[in-house]
């Protein structure tokens, strides 16, 4: 047998699937000929307007040997059917029982994986179940009534649950593609493991996260909702105790955890008789299963811990805060904020795919933007794209607003939105960039009149320094103020903005004609690391510590926070902790 790749085949838009004929017509043989024909990769290539096509990468096998001449010269190569190898990759010594804190993409592939291999995990979330957690998004657009621990940042699947859904990935590597195959198994469409630009939508989402909440609680991990860490214990550079804490919600609203209280040394073997009136309780969630909550007269309790996986997002701040009080190693790091930016879907698909496509063969057409500004000394890029997705609000804090967006499955909504993000530098203050953020929000979240309603202007409006008298349509579901973001935003974001949108008409004319701000885009990424042995995913200076995805500030998206998760079990061996 001879093995061939076959680079950028091109197949009709109608024709989608159809990689076998189409290569067959290229090779000029019988489709019987080939063999062990697999996609690789393919995506939609939009390159020609008005006359968009399917790409695939192939391998396949054939019975004799073919020579690349004519029109397939240069996407025909000799191949090898090669797999990538860990066996060189490190043990990280793991005690028999793990807890991991935050039920987003890196803890929920961390427990899933860790279980796989044997062993015991517990898995805490400060936030409800997903079905809960979307209840309360809910009700938060109608009553304006922050939850401070069920949001669109905070609680199952973490804040990708709550966002467009994008699963992929500059990384690709046998975790990633690890990630990919686990979601085919719990339901999602198996093209997501090639399609170059997959995508899954908060809708499918939450049906994933129940399936594999369901497999979690199946191999014996316990999840336990409404359970916030409040604070570590670290004695000789190790990990002993942590202190949880059991969220107490009233009529489904909650209050944010109080401030780091000096440690109290407890004995860990007598941690869970700290209190007369503490119990283990069992709470039915919405799917009808009984899960344990831990509550204590005080709220908040101590046990003991070995090894401590967390796994919290870009924006669980109190946690930065609390592990700097602790000694743990953090450190800044370079981030990026703007706005969200919103337009007629129709505009985005007939710019990017040209005029009489039918976009129920496409989906809704995307745009990614990039230019330097302020005379090279910066840049404006365009992040998070949702195409016919809606626009949200997800403060994590009371008295701050920003700004996301997400998209359903079938992405068939009348409007496109996508951040305009401009890079911050790492700040010389540990803890600087943080309070940038939250200066922009609480300013935002003024200026919106305190009630989640957002300042909005037209991109037009924004250009000529003038407020807007009216706005036009938007997905946002709290409402809109009209605001010259130039009063109160950062001014070197806003002119770096403002060349990006120049720049970004020349590439989709209509762009500032028709573009709507919503500002404030924070969340981008985290303004924090916490330091990680790059080979043992272990904070650098805590023992026992292992630090994931977003929140530690090594990855971005869901597909590569969950790599983090797989990476870490794969690495792990029990045995003692030293």
């Amino acid at each position: 047998m001879f093995t061939y790749r076959y680079r950028e085949l091109s197949v009709a838009l109608a024709k989608k699937g159809d990689y076998r004929v189409a290569l067959a017509r290229e090779l000029r043989l019988h489709p019987e000929e080939i063999f062990n024909l697999q996609v690789e990769r393919f995506s939609l290539d939009s390159r020609r307007k008005g006359d968009p096509k399917w790409s695939y990468n192939v391998i396949f096998d054939l019975k004799r040997e073919v020579r690349a001449t004519g029109n397939h010269a240069k996407g025909l190569v000799a191949a090898t059917r090669d797999k990538e190898s860990l066996e060189s990759d490190p043990n990280v010594a793991m005690p028999g029982h793990i807890d991991v804190i935050g039920a987003g993409p890196s803890g929920l592939w961390a427990a899933l994986h860790l279980l796989r291999k044997g062993f015991a995990v517990d898995l805490y979330e400060q936030g409800k179940c997903v079905e809960e957690r979307f209840r309360d998004i809910r009700r938060f657009f109608v009553d304006r009534k922050f939850n401070a621990y069920s949001n669109v940042l905070f609680g199952e699947g973490g804040a990708g649950a709550f966002s467009d859904g994008k699963l992929n990935t500059r990384t690709r590597n046998l975790f990633t593609e690890q990630v990919l195959h686990d979601m085919v198994e719990f339901g999602v469409d198996e093209s997501v493991v090639t399609f170059a630009k997959p995508h899954i939508g908060t809708d499918r989402l939450v049906l994933l996260l129940r399936k594999m909440r369901a497999e979690i609680e199946r191999l014996g991990g316990k999840i336990h909702f409404s359970t916030a860490l409040e604070d570590i214990e670290i004695r000789q550079g190790k990990i002993t105790a942590i202190k949880l804490r059991n969220v107490i919600l009233e009529r489904g609203y909650g209050r944010p955890i109080e401030s780091i209280a000096p440690i109290t040394r407890v004995n860990p073997s007598e941690s869970r008789q700290s209190s007369a009136t503490s119990s283990w309780n069992e709470t039915k969630c919405s799917d009808g299963i009984q899960r344990s909550v831990y509550t204590a007269s005080s709220n908040s309790y101590w046990k003991p811990c070995e090894a401590l996986v967390l796994a919290v997002g870009h924006s669980a701040r109190s946690i930065y805060e609390m592990l700097h009080t602790r000694g743990v190693a953090l450190e800044s790091k370079a981030f990026a904020m703007g706005v969200r930016v919103e337009h007629p879907q129709a505009l985005i698909n007939i710019r990017q795919l040209g005029l009489n496509v039918d976009t129920k063969l496409t989906g809704s057409a995307e745009y990614f933007l990039a230019t330097p500004t302020l005379n090279k000394t910066s840049s404006a890029y365009s992040f998070c794209m949702c195409p016919g997705g809606v626009l949200v609000p997800c403060a994590s804090e009371p008295g701050t607003l920003a700004t996301n967006g997400m998209s359903y499955s079938r992405r068939n909504g009348p409007f496109a939105n996508g951040a305009i993000a401009v890079p911050i530098a790492a700040s010389d203050n540990l803890f600087g960039g943080l309070e940038f953020q939250r200066k922009i929000e609480s300013d935002a979240y003024a200026v919106g009149g305190k009630n989640y309603a957002a300042p909005a202007q037209s991109i037009k409006a924004f250009l000529a320094h003038r407020e807007d008298k009216s706005l036009p349509k938007t997905t946002y579901p709290c409402g809109l103020v009209q605001s010259n973001l130039w009063d109160w935003m950062d001014k070197t974001i806003c002119k770096s903005l403002a060349e990006g949108f120049q720049n970004f008409n020349k590439k989709i004319p209509g762009f500032i004609e028709e573009g709507l701000i919503v500002a404030p885009e924070t969340r981008t990424s985290s303004p924090l690391r916490m330091s990680r042995n790059n080979e043992t995913l272990e904070s650098v200076n805590t023992r026992g510590l292992f630090v994931l995805g977003e929140g530690a500030g090594y990855s971005g998206g869901i597909v590569t926070s969950a790599a983090d998760g797989v990476r870490l079990a794969h690495y792990a061996k029990k045995d003692k902790l030293v």
